[in-house]
């Protein structure tokens, strides 16, 4: 099934109040763009509700505007999910909207509709799953993370129900069972790894959404992503910008609405930041680069358990290029610190791992507002568990009692 992925157009929605007992209404105008530039004959919906759009039905389709790409919708006052499809010389196109679901309130907004590749996926009989790779103007990505949701989620924001870190040809995969699923690609340009998308972050969402997986069955995509409010990185350098003189208005009204980074809990209005700095490190002592740290309170639980892991925590971070980490804690008191590539599920054989080793158990006591520097968490790649054929003895086996020394 082929839906349109990710992304804001340059769109203005202009209130239209009507009296009496009549609903708040909308007209929805805005242009579709993929890297090209404007894309005649482009089609925007907006379904909704969440059931409309997983089952594409009962959306609202735009008419045609004055110039090619442009359009034009009308819109009850509600919450919806805005995609859109077309095609130009790269073949079938999509798009869907970063803050599905958008909320129309006849306030004036201006958000660009931006279509990427729509690449179809190939399934086959095999171990349950979805694998792929993300990319950029036909690139992949050397960086960055991919989630996969539950297509009932509707948001498909956070960790989901399992994140993976991309391998260095931006290339990913999920085990998972059968199920209807979206899955969501991210590469930040700054170091946080939790929050709303910053301008030039990438989001990619494939056309296939939601998808469907059968029992014994993987299915492989190609996942093109697009910049977050950053059309000048998206356009193709021969591509004209359709925002002209009126760029810095429409700016203003595409971020209107828009929610802040979430804070961790006690963070805001309680002092100083609790904060504890430092490095991840190989076991030879060498950087390493993209692996998330996270911190779980351990005043309850003075043993370290496994499965917490598992679970999403608000102190949450990612080491730099330099294995460098910056962690700001909830509140002060102990935690539990892991480095590690993948987030939401138990560590896998191969994967980069580790845990604080500055105490018996694992954990960190710091201050409320306390600064802790030099922290140094010592990751490496889990081993596989050895068979049991491994466990058995090899050779001959003890020698004889009157053989022994």
């Amino acid at each position: 099934m082929r839906f349109p992925a990710a992304l804001p157009g340059l769109l203005v929605l202009v209130a239209v109040i009507g009296c009496g007992s009549e609903a708040l209404a909308a007209v929805v105008q805005g242009i579709a763009l993929s890297r090209r530039g404007p894309v005649a004959g482009a089609t925007v919906l907006a379904f909704p509700s969440l059931d409309a759009f997983l089952t594409r039905q009962g959306a609202v389709a735009s008419q045609p505007g004055e110039k090619p790409g442009q359009f034009r919708l009308e819109l009850a006052a509600g919450s919806y999910y805005l995609i859109a499809q077309g095609e130009d010389e790269d073949g079938p196109l999509f798009a869907y909207h970063g803050l599905n679901p958008l909320a129309v309130t006849g306030e004036e907004r201006w958000l660009p509709i931006l279509l990427v590749p729509a690449g179809e996926p190939e399934c086959r009989p095999g171990p349950t799953g979805i694998r792929g790779q993300l990319l950029f103007q036909g690139q992949p990505l050397d960086r960055g993370s991919v989630s996969v949701y539950a297509a009932e989620d509707g948001r498909y924001r956070g960790m989901g129900l399992q994140t993976r870190t991309l391998e260095a040809d931006g290339r990913f995969a999920l085990t998972l069972e059968a199920g209807a699923f979206v899955v969501v690609g991210r590469q930040r340009q700054g170091p946080g790894a939790l929050g709303p998308l910053a301008a030039g972050d990438l989001f990619c969402l494939p056309a296939a959404s939601p998808l469907t997986l059968a029992a014994g069955q993987s299915c492989e995509l190609a996942i093109s992503c697009y910049p977050r409010d950053d059309l000048a990185a998206f356009l193709d350098p021969a591509a004209v910008d359709p925002r002209g003189r009126r760029q810095a208005d429409r700016r203003q009204t595409a971020l209107a609405g828009v929610p802040a980074p979430q804070m961790p809990a006690g963070a805001a209005g309680s002092g100083p930041p609790t904060l504890i700095q430092g490095q991840v490190v190989d076991l030879a002592g060498l950087p390493l680069a993209g692996l998330y740290v996270t911190a779980y309170p351990a005043d309850q639980h003075p043993l370290f358990q496994m499965h917490a892991i598992r679970l999403l925590t608000p102190a949450m971070t990612m080491s730099d290029e330099a294995g460098r980490f910056r962690l700001r804690l909830p509140a002060g008191g102990s935690y539990y610190l892991q480095a590690r590539e993948h987030l939401g599920a138990a560590p896998v054989a191969g994967e980069r791992f580790g845990l604080y080793q500055g105490s018996a158990n694992h954990s960190l006591a710091v201050a409320a507002g306390e600064m802790r520097a030099g922290i140094e968490l010592l990751a490496g790649p889990i081993m596989p568990e050895p068979s049991f054929a491994a466990l058995l003895p090899v050779g001959p086996g003890p020698a004889a009692p009157e053989e022994r020394p």
